[in-house]
């Protein structure tokens, strides 16, 4: 059986890593796939192979497509499609695949010029309203180009794909009930984890706090971006009210944003840069920082449709024992969090709120045994055995 899988992200993006590239090696075991051609929009003309052992198996075949990369952004995106296109129907022409998958609701006008000039299985896995995020981020305005072509294609991929696996049970339900799409082609698959790779390590954690000096602080850690769908000045301020609350408390951010950008912002409220730490950390490194970290923090902006969403970060926090500080509404994962402990809901823009929040992550850290408890949330909720079970579905379907 051969696969066509196509991403919109470079080949060694942090969410290529840590999302896609898992996914293409459970697609590789299987005994029915021969080969998967993997494409991915490569940014960064100098990228030529991706990182060591990053696909990892014979079966997967890299097609990498280079963007022009115009220094305005509205042309670059628009030379983007017309690229991202052709290159994907030419593969489709000179190939006979059977099944082709796309990787996120941003592929979904892809997906569709795709499905309307092939006889394979066509549709998308990672599967969310992109265009609601958005809009409901700020990002994109209701009468935008880009929202409305989004949106557009979304509508029709949703109908039309042969399957679909979204993210969260919450966004099914809604596909089902709200917009009548047949249950039998949905699959539910949370981002998952790689357990084996993320998992607390005690002697990573004493070596990265003796080397900060931090033996007997308490720890936060956040990592990702700030903007766009994510909390900026609140999630500072979020910052600001832990060290206010623990008495020696010391904050890690990893983070792409720019360095010196997160240092003013840290100024601004009055957090010390002598006790924070800001790194841009490989994706292999990550799970060190949260083996050294107490709890993180999960700033993502609250919106309606953001209880569609599963991010990995979250994930990969559980399955290093830490308890998360997390807006309400967010995915699955804010309500887990309600049932089942493994951190504190909170209302971010309510200072007593994110006080009861932080009380709570400081009991939850004083239990001996927390680590092995909240990594059984991972195990629970985030587990490849969701993404198996739809590859399954969809290989013998």
């Amino acid at each position: 059986m051969k696969i066509l899988y196509a991403t919109y992200w470079g080949v060694n993006e942090g969410l290529s890593v840590a999302t896609s590239q898992p996914n293409l090696r459970l697609l590789c075991a299987h005994e029915k796939v021969e080969k998967v051609d993997y494409v991915t929009v490569e940014r960064n003309p100098n990228v030529i192979k991706p990182i060591e052992n990053a696909l990892n198996s014979p079966k997967i075949i890299w097609k990498p497509l280079y963007s022009k990369n115009y220094k305005i952004h509205f042309f670059n995106k628009i030379n983007d499609i017309f690229l991202i296109r052709k290159f994907l129907l030419n593969l489709v022409k000179n190939n006979d695949y059977e099944i082709i998958i796309f990787r996120g609701a941003i592929m979904a006008m892809f997906a569709y010029w795709v499905k309307k000039r092939t006889k394979a299985k066509v549709g998308l896995e990672s599967y969310e309203p992109h265009a609601a995020y958005m809009l409901e981020s700020g990002v994109w305005k209701s009468n935008s180009l880009f929202y409305k072509v989004q949106l557009y294609y979304e509508n029709l991929i949703k109908q039309s794909a042969d399957f679909l696996t979204t993210v969260t049970e919450n966004y099914k339900l809604h596909l089902v009930d709200n917009e009548q799409i047949e249950p039998e082609k949905i699959n539910v698959s949370p981002c998952w984890v790689q357990l084996d790779k993320f998992q607390f390590n005690p002697q990573k954690r004493a070596e990265i706090r003796q080397n900060l000096g931090w033996q007997n602080a308490t720890v936060g850690i956040y990592v990702g971006k700030f903007g766009s769908i994510y909390y900026d000045d609140e999630a500072f301020n979020l910052f600001k009210a832990a060290f206010d609350f623990f008495p020696n408390f010391r904050l890690i951010l990893l983070s792409p944003d720019d360095a010196n950008l997160l240092k003013i912002k840290l100024q601004r409220v009055n957090i010390s840069l002598e006790k924070t730490l800001i790194k841009l950390a490989a994706h292999e490194e990550i799970p060190h920082f949260l083996s050294a970290a107490d709890f993180a923090f999960s700033p993502i902006k609250v919106a309606p449709v953001r209880r569609f969403c599963s991010p990995i970060k979250d994930g990969e926090y559980w399955a290093c024992g830490l308890p998360i500080i997390i807006p309400d509404g967010v995915g699955d994962d804010s309500d887990i969090i309600k049932k089942e402990g493994g951190g504190a809901v909170i209302d971010i823009d309510d200072p007593k709120s994110v006080q009861i929040g932080l009380e709570t992550v400081a009991k939850i850290i004083t239990n001996e045994h927390y680590r092995e408890e909240i990594r059984a949330i991972a195990v629970r909720h985030r587990d490849k055995n969701w993404q198996e079970n739809a590859y399954s579905d969809l290989l013998n379907g």
